[in-house]
């Protein structure tokens, strides 16, 4: 039998914590962080987020949105999917991966290229989404069973590299991995997983504006630690832009 999701009790706590004036609308957050809901929409839809439905609508709770406009933000129009894939694909020896437009060629090139490491850091953590997120909750043996699938391009704490000074454990981390639409669909029939839970134990990325993640056995290191720029746990946040920033101070 499939996990089932109690809809009543959980409606009933996300009421409560609305009226006691800890969560946020999609357009109060949007108003806090100086964007568009649009963005938080894409945002949440990212897993860079997190946000709970009530009634169809996002709630986001207050102290990780001011969590997250304490992070700030680059100046200028944020990386599009396809330049924040070709900036990873070249740090991680893909140059010729992405192919892009002239006129973003050279924003990559004169505004990201010659800056400190930490400014790039900051390019890639505030990025358009590159990925379509989908968090599911399966039976521990299907993650277990997973782990192995060649079809996934593991990634975040799963990828379990080295240059991430926080090892991954199954059971209490999460699987992320990158997969395409063929294979999410393939897994969403075979898993019949609980979607949007709480408890979430696998986290499936579809990539936007390039398919070239798919194509490696396991995420290369400037990916993995892109993807956990915007994770809560702030020594996994330091680690992945610690390893970020010397790869790209070597590139």
């Amino acid at each position: 039998m499939r996990y089932r999701h109690s809809s009543h009790n959980y409606c009933d706590t996300a009421i409560v914590l609305a009226m006691a004036g800890r969560n946020l609308s999609v357009e109060e957050a949007a108003a806090k962080l100086g964007l568009s809901p649009q963005r938080v929409r894409a945002l949440i839809a990212a897993g860079r987020l997190r946000a709970d439905r009530v009634g169809g609508h996002y709630v986001l709770d207050r102290d990780e949105v001011g969590a997250f406009a304490r992070l700030g933000r680059p100046g200028g129009r944020p990386l599009s999917p396809a330049s924040a894939w070709a900036l990873l694909a070249k740090l991680s020896g893909e140059r010729e991966a992405v192919r892009l437009p002239p006129s973003s060629l050279y924003r990559l090139s004169r505004h990201y290229r010659s800056r400190h490491p930490r400014e790039l850091v900051d390019a890639l953590a505030h990025s358009q989404p590159r990925f379509e997120r989908h968090a599911w909750r399966v039976f521990h043996s299907d993650v277990a069973r997973l782990i192995h699938d060649p079809r996934l391009v593991r990634t975040g704490l799963a990828a379990d590299d080295p240059a991430i000074d926080v090892r991954y454990q199954p059971g209490r981390d999460r699987l992320d991995a990158y997969v395409s639409q063929k294979v999410l669909r393939e897994l969403e029939l075979a898993l019949s997983p609980e979607k949007g839970s709480q408890q979430a134990n696998l986290s499936l990325r579809v990539p936007r504006g390039s398919q070239w993640i798919l194509d490696w056995p396991k995420s290369p290191t400037p990916v993995v630690a892109a993807d956990l720029l915007n994770v809560r746990d702030p020594r996994v946040r330091r680690a992945a832009e610690s390893a970020l920033m010397e790869v790209s101070a070597a590139n």
